[in-house]
């Protein structure tokens, strides 16, 4: 395994991992972000080239690849109660809803301290006691690794000195063609999940929904695009897929996809209970990715947590990190 520390433009460094079968991953202290995945000059994930191409990118594509919290999706009316204690958080979308955390000074574009050990990555950071609306000030840990079994994969660690709310992703996006301006139409998807969630008027809903007989039922592998091109009025009113899955368990690989002409597959393990599956629904204001236009649903999510909406809903699983209490999320990728 060789490791490698380049310049990423605008004070921050990209680190490499290579293993000894060409497979190599990228990553930045800029939001302790993957900025790339390249098997055979084949590049597999969404990126950009330097740090300030993340910095001038709106809407969606500004979380590519990068830790997204301190939770992930979407807080209906920005406001939860911790402990028995209202909060109101910062209205990010639509003036009335929380996006992923709140926006600015978010996990994404903090510039994160970094360390190589092991060949592994280790990114840290805090955010402070307040910022956005939410309690507690959050250490957080990330680690990035790959194998020579051509795996790669994270870890996250937080911990908080207040109760708060910690629901954080990855954001990477996947396109297993090489070229973003190809959709995700023919990428084939198998998900170990017999439910999902559906959305109201963009937020979660609350409800676990039988995928049987619906475009969500990706319980045998099927291509991509037979969903995004149904009349499912779940698909169509947000342009593809932006939904939570519940993952089933009962098996150690809990989702795959597999590229158009079949020669790459890449199966997903994790210890989270829910991925919402998002197809970068980003219509045709999309930024060049590789030199070329970015296609609408041209890349594809796997964002492992729990299930968006769990801070109203438990049944979904807590998301209530309690002072003091350990947090841990692992998630890896396998291609074969």
């Amino acid at each position: 395994m060789s490791v490698t520390v380049t310049d990423f433009g605008d004070g921050y460094r990209l680190i490499t991992l290579e293993n000894s079968h060409g497979l190599k991953l990228s990553c930045t202290d800029f939001g302790a972000r993957l900025t790339s995945l390249i098997k055979q000059e084949v590049t597999l994930v969404l990126g950009f080239d330097k740090a300030s191409d993340y910095q001038q990118t709106q809407g969606g594509a500004i979380y590519f690849g990068a830790i997204v919290g301190r939770v992930a999706g979407r807080i209906a009316g920005a406001q939860a109660t911790i402990s028995g204690k209202p909060y109101q958080f910062t209205a990010n979308e639509n003036g009335k809803d929380t996006l992923h955390g709140g926006g600015e000074n978010g996990l994404h574009d903090k510039k994160w301290a970094f360390e190589i050990v092991d060949e592994q990555v280790i990114f840290t950071t805090q955010l402070a006691d307040g910022l956005h609306g939410f309690p507690g000030t959050l250490s957080v840990k990330v680690i990035y690794f790959l194998t020579e079994a051509n795996e790669w994969g994270y870890e996250i660690y937080a911990t908080s000195d207040k109760d708060t709310l910690w629901n954080p992703c990855h954001h990477v996006y996947y396109n297993l063609s090489g070229d973003a301006s190809q959709t995700i139409d023919q990428h084939k998807l198998w998900l170990n999940a017999s439910q999902y969630e559906p959305l109201e008027q963009g937020l979660p809903s609350l409800i676990k929904a039988d995928v049987t007989g619906t475009a969500f039922d990706f319980t045998r592998e099927k291509e991509i695009g037979d969903t995004l091109h149904s009349k499912d009025k779940q698909v169509s009113d947000y342009a593809g897929l932006d939904h939570p899955f519940f993952l089933d368990g009962g098996r150690d690989v809990q989702a795959s996809l597999r590229s158009p002409d079949g020669k790459i597959k890449v199966e997903m393990v994790t210890n989270q209970p829910s991925v919402v599956i998002f197809t970068a629904n980003f219509g045709a204001d999309t930024p060049l990715v590789g030199g070329k236009r970015l296609a609408d649903h041209g890349g594809i999510t796997f964002e492992t947590q729990v299930a968006p909406g769990a801070e109203q809903h438990p049944d979904f699983g807590s998301i209530v990190l309690r002072a003091g209490q350990a947090y841990y999320n692992k998630t890896s990728f396998k291609l074969t």
